[in-house]
């Protein structure tokens, strides 16, 4: 319903990348440009990004992650979008128990406000 021209390009260089992502759209809401750097700094990822759309809405989200024993790590993020009331937040944890099955959970404050949680059972098989 929509004509799209889009590219992206992206530079690795050892633990660290960054990217730049660009889009010629003639609907509002996508996305217009992106740009992401992520990397590792010993044990801890990090990563970055800021999106802008064709109507003018910037979101820019913050990331980092680390694993807290053999079998189990952590992540968190912290979100703010130009256009919502609230700057969003939340953390996860993701616990191995092995075969190909996981506990997951996490809680998270939405950018609307809105606090969010879940918690599970994953199997991959």
């Amino acid at each position: 319903s929509s004509d799209r021209v889009a590219a992206t390009v992206a530079y690795t260089m050892s633990d660290w990348t960054v990217a730049l992502g660009m889009q010629d759209s003639d609907a509002a809401t996508d996305v217009d440009w992106t740009a992401t750097v992520g990397g590792k700094i010993g044990g801890v990822s990090l990563g970055l990004g800021y999106a802008e759309t064709n109507a003018g809405v910037d979101r820019t989200v913050m990331t980092v992650g680390m694993d807290v024993g053999a079998a189990t790590n952590v992540e968190a993020y912290i979100a703010d979008q130009s256009d919502r009331p609230d700057t969003g937040y939340g953390v996860d944890f993701n616990h191995s128990l092995g075969g190909g099955t996981s506990l997951r959970g996490g809680v998270a404050s939405l950018t609307t406000g809105q606090t969010i949680a879940d918690f599970g059972v994953r199997f991959n098989f």
